[in-house]
């Protein structure tokens, strides 16, 4: 296989190295530096009553609580993040496309995440049940030493029946 030379090559060499998610980490950081300019050039642009700088900040809040739920889908690597980047670029600005894109991107998960929690869980189960079984044991023991108790008291109230019969 011939490697690429030039800017694509180091691309291509650096998806490698680094593998897949960090590539969509890389466009998050992208598209959140390419917000940044924008916000730089709409405060430096437009006149206000705010400083430039006060403007700049506010944009920035905006522009990264707006753009939040993609963010955090390309950053997490989700299945989903196209999806999710539509829904929060032409629904966000209505608050419940928001919350949806937010929500989606919190709950969605790739199959390795769904399996390493599988198997947490089964880990769990095992541990329980090893628990369960220790449980089952004593209260066996204990039923175990209950029957003995309860043949002592018999015997010994068999005995006072006949010590109270002899007087």
């Amino acid at each position: 296989m011939i490697l690429p030379v030039g800017p694509d090559g180091i691309q291509f060499m650096q998806q490698l190295i680094d593998g897949p998610s960090a590539y969509y980490r890389h466009q998050a950081v992208k598209f959140a530096i390419f917000l940044l300019f924008v916000s730089a050039l709409v405060s430096f642009f437009i006149h206000t009553s705010l400083p430039g700088w006060a403007l700049f900040a506010l944009l920035n809040m905006g522009f990264f609580i707006y753009w939040a739920p993609t963010f955090y889908a390309a950053w997490m690597n989700r299945p989903h993040l196209a999806s999710i980047m539509a829904i929060n670029t032409f629904l966000g600005f209505t608050g419940l496309g928001w919350v949806v894109a937010l929500t989606w991107a919190f709950l969605d998960s790739t199959a390795e995440e769904r399996q390493a929690g599988l198997n947490a869980l089964q880990t769990q189960l095992r541990d329980h049940r090893k628990e369960l079984d220790a449980c089952q044991k004593q209260i066996d023991e204990l039923r175990g030493y209950i029957i003995l108790l309860n043949d002592h008291q018999t015997y010994a109230n068999k005995m006072i029946e006949s010590i109270s019969k002899r007087k």
